[in-house]
């Protein structure tokens, strides 16, 4: 049982993080801020080593945003040292304009956050006590104490990727989170680019696009788990199916196939993905925005591009600052509420939108006096008032989106992280 060490806070600011810091929370961050800042320490029992030594100021710096990433836990600290948690434990988090997501890997709970500068705060709710594997119990007890202690955060390149890290305010380590790989298959609609067949890779046809789309039906996001129907093409025949997925394992079910004669030259390309599809079971890997399947039987791989939908995703607002992830202005569209970092910080409001039309109403800032950029934040708020038109971007070569205002002139464009803005 983990009961115990679960155990939540008695009681919840009542003004979301989101909109803007409580004057207890911020001072909680400065402090934090400044013990990163100067280099604070830790004591002899905790000192890292390598690039930890190093305050999180002063490391190299990564590329993905610290808001819409999905983050796995790879490395967490306990009273003997650190332990990295088994391949059965999907022990996860996402933070997104203020409020947090996580899974222990057995229990999922729910918390808001804020930020200033590389200082982080955390509080949690929706803890509750479950009945876990050992293995199980020792991770979601240390994603919980290291949550509550998190004092500065850093994002930095690693051998597998970038990770995000957490530290006290001493200094020392507490969780180490690389991208989590088992994020969903949804939202994307997903566009053939390339498949292997006995190690060979070729390029897909772009004159018969072969594409999948999933349809996600049942998940139990605690255990990196979701099943549903997929819909998708071969570049000449269609087909739908079930689909099972755990983490980074998917098996499809029975195909009902269409039956039409394939174009000269894309027979190779409807064996190959037939071959992924009928196969007892296939390897899954997620990155930002491409989809890998391998097929465990034969080892037929097929590499899909992710066109990602202007709702339910973040982008970040054109032209991009390179090498200065502070400066990031980011936007995300969900269910009618518009969130993301401006340049003092958090905002949130509302949005009506058919796809082709928008309004933003009820838009409000961090605007906190100790940022010297509240004007240019007041100016970001105001074009998105003034927006009236949604512009995608001309194909997938481009991915991103315009605001556009009643005259018809560009106000922002947004692009997606992962792309080339």
């Amino acid at each position: 049982m983990i009961g115990a060490a679960l155990a939540g806070p008695a009681s919840w600011a009542d003004t979301p993080a989101s909109m803007c810091l409580s004057r207890s929370l911020s001072a909680l961050l400065l402090a934090a801020l400044l013990a990163v800042i100067l280099g604070v320490r830790p004591t002899a029992a905790e000192e890292p080593t390598g690039s930890a030594a190093l305050p999180l100021a002063l490391r190299p710096a990564g590329t993905l945003p610290l808001e819409g990433t999905p983050w796995r836990l790879r490395w967490y600290l306990t009273s003997d040292g650190g332990r990295t948690p088994g391949p059965e434990v999907a022990a996860t988090m996402r933070l997104q304009g203020g409020s947090l997501a996580a899974s222990g890997g057995c229990t999922a709970f729910r918390g808001s956050y804020g930020t200033v500068g590389r200082a982080i705060a955390f509080r949690l709710k929706g803890l509750k006590s479950n009945d876990c594997a050992e293995q199980t119990t020792m991770v979601q007890r240390a994603i919980v104490d290291g949550l509550r202690k998190a004092a500065a955060y850093a994002i930095e390149p690693g051998d597998d990727g970038d990770e995000l890290v957490l530290s006290s305010a001493n200094g020392s380590e507490l969780l180490r989170f690389g991208r989590d790989e088992a994020g969903s298959l949804e939202p994307w609609r997903w566009r053939l680019t390339h498949y292997s067949v006995d190690g060979r890779q070729q390029s897909a046809s772009a004159e018969f696009p072969a594409d999948l789309a999933f349809d996600v039906r049942s998940r139990r996001v605690a255990r990196a788990f979701e099943s549903g129907s997929v819909l998708g093409g071969t570049g000449c025949n269609g087909f739908r199916a079930t689909f099972s997925r755990e983490a980074s394992v998917i098996s499809f079910g029975p195909l009902d196939l269409t039956d039409a004669p394939c174009p000269d030259g894309l027979e190779r390309q409807e064996a190959a993905v037939l071959e992924v599809l009928a196969a007892t079971s296939a390897h899954v890997f997620l990155a930002p925005d491409e989809l890998t399947l391998t097929a465990d039987d034969g080892g037929t791989v097929l590499e899909y591009r992710a066109d990602p939908p202007i709702q339910g995703t973040t982008w970040l607002r054109a032209p991009v600052p390179a090498g200065d992830r502070e400066a990031w202005t980011s936007l995300r569209l969900e269910e009618g509420l518009a969130t993301g970092t401006g340049p003092c910080g958090p905002y949130a409001g509302s949005y009506v939108s058919d796809g082709l039309f928008i309004t933003f109403s009820d838009l409000r800032g961090s605007d906190v006096a100790e940022c010297d950029r509240v004007k240019e934040e007041r100016a970001f708020l105001a074009a998105m008032r003034s927006a009236v038109r949604l512009e995608p971007a001309a194909g997938p070569g481009d991915p991103g989106f315009s605001l556009r205002g009643a005259r018809g002139e560009r106000v922002l464009r947004f692009v997606y992280p992962y792309g080339n803005p």
